[in-house]
């Protein structure tokens, strides 16, 4: 099964929604633009995900995501989470 197709299975529908998910790991320098490429855990998924360039990430920040299939972009971090 492709990433598009497991994507889909995991949000079906079109409408775009935001969800809590878990930074995983961090590479710095791994993106395309230099930048660190960053894993997060969404619904048990790992997806490698943009991020604002305000963002720091570090493994183990909660964060929000916006889910517009097939994309999964991280929007902020949360604090204050238990």
């Amino acid at each position: 099964m492709s990433f598009i197709d497991e994507l889909a299975r995991l949000a079906p529908g079109t409408s775009a929604r935001m969800e809590p998910g878990e930074v995983v790991a961090v590479a710095p320098g791994g993106a395309s633009d230099g930048n660190a490429r960053v894993t997060v855990r969404w619904r048990g998924a790992k997806v490698v995900c943009p991020y604002p360039s305000s963002y720091a990430p570090a493994v183990g920040h909660a964060v929000l995501l916006l889910v517009q299939p097939p994309q999964v972009v991280i929007v902020a971090r949360l604090v204050g989470t238990p």
